[in-house]
């Protein structure tokens, strides 16, 4: 079982497990938006998140869960690619 987690620290956290067979579990800590978001998709998607689309829009939660879909799918790229980074550009 894979374990996929995207976080802002102290805040808000989703977990995927998915399994073998394709099958995923999703795990919300966090705020009302956060939780409510992921019952949306739920209600309207069904209960596997990796038969999801991924989120429209630009709030921490919308971000949150697409990074997270995308990591389990193999399609996440990290926003920069640089060894190092200066402060004004992150």
């Amino acid at each position: 079982m894979a374990v996929y987690e995207a976080t802002l620290k102290g805040r808000d956290s989703i977990q995927l497990h998915v399994d073998e067979q394709g099958g995923a579990q999703v795990k919300v800590v966090g705020c009302t938006e956060l939780l409510s978001l992921v019952r949306k998709f739920q209600i309207q998607h069904g209960a596997n998140p990796m038969n999801w689309p991924q989120p429209v829009g630009a709030s921490h939660s919308e971000l949150l869960l697409k990074e997270v879909l995308l990591k389990a799918k193999g399609q996440w790229n990290y926003p920069y690619d640089h060894l190092e980074l200066c402060h004004c550009r992150s």
